[in-house]
């Protein structure tokens, strides 16, 4: 578990399912541009290693150049989760 603060955005690589591909695949088509940001990140991930590799070592500027808006002061961590581990991002306390 991890628990985000102010100014702080985690994002989650989810286990590759033919459920998760679907429900991104859908995401694309929702008519709703983050989401779709989104499902385009993880979905190009899944199929490109040197992408994937990309997004963990420089998340910012990958997702930035992905179309996605992010705030200048804005700390972004990208998590990934396995079948060993999976991560859930609970909220700032305010």
């Amino acid at each position: 578990m991890v628990e985000s603060k102010a100014g702080q955005i985690f994002f989650v690589l989810p286990i590759k399912t033919l459920t998760e591909t679907e429900h991104l695949e859908a995401a694309i088509d929702s008519g709703l541009p983050q989401r779709a940001i989104r499902a385009n990140v993880i979905l190009r991930a899944w199929r490109d290693r040197a992408y994937k590799a990309a997004l963990l070592a420089s998340p910012k500027s990958t997702l930035l150049a992905a179309g996605m808006p992010i705030p200048a002061a804005t700390e972004l961590t990208v998590l990934e989760n396995s079948p060993e581990q999976l991560y859930l991002v609970l909220p700032p306390v305010h």
